[in-house]
């Protein structure tokens, strides 16, 4: 499973874990937990598409995915640091990501947002990661 994969790969020991642990969420920032500092800084992954090609033989196991990730921070300078390391973590990346063999890593986009919780910085950068998937 891929999602399972970036995050293995995120938390694993990479220059990203140094800044936000193991604060890499699915889809949102678990509101359960009671300490803002607990929640921050972190980088919320969602994986908003998924291209798979027909072959005369079959569905290839070859995967486009496209994934955003959310980097959270009380500062513009943290979130920026937080994205600064998630794009050394995956661009270009090749090789395995817990179980997942990952052909190729591509930054498609980088952004900033304004995030409607005050004191809130966001950075949005959506990758494309080409993996193998089984069926």
């Amino acid at each position: 499973m891929i999602e399972k994969g970036l995050y293995a790969h995120l938390v694993g020991g990479s220059p990203v874990s140094a800044l936000v642990g193991a604060r890499v969420y699915p889809l949102i920032i678990p509101q359960h937990l009671s300490a803002e500092a607990s929640r921050m800084p972190c980088v919320v992954y969602n994986r908003i598409n998924v291209s798979r090609q027909q072959k005369f033989c079959g569905t290839d196991h070859l995967v486009r995915s496209v994934f955003q990730l959310d980097c959270y921070a009380p500062t513009f300078l943290g979130a920026c640091e937080v994205a600064a390391e998630t794009r050394r973590a995956l661009v270009d990346f090749r090789g395995t990501m817990g179980t997942v063999e990952v052909k190729a890593t591509f930054l498609e986009w980088q952004g900033s947002l304004v995030e409607p919780d005050p004191g809130l910085y966001r950075i949005v950068q959506r990758f494309i990661l080409w993996h193998d998937e089984n069926p």
